[in-house]
C-alpha cells in the first residue's frame, strides 16, 4: 500500500495519537479516582450515621 504521506508526517501523526491517548487514558483515571472516592465517602457516611444513631443501652 502506497501513501502519500513521508516519514516525518507519519511520526507526526503517530505523536498526536499517543499524546492524544495519554491525554484520554488521564482523564479516565482523574474519572475513576473521582467516583472511588465519592463513594468511599458516602459509604462511609452512611456507616457513621447508622453508627451515631444506633440505640445504646442504658446502664
Amino acid at each position: 500500500m502506497k501513501t502519500d504521506l513521508n516519514r516525518d508526517q507519519i511520526m507526526m501523526i503517530v505523536e498526536r495519537a499517543r499524546h492524544q491517548h495519554s491525554i484520554e487514558a488521564g482523564g479516565v483515571i482523574a474519572t475513576s479516582t473521582r467516583k472511588a472516592i465519592a463513594w468511599l465517602a458516602s459509604r462511609g457516611d452512611k456507616f457513621l450515621h447508622a453508627l451515631l444513631m444506633s440505640p445504646t443501652a442504658h446502664h
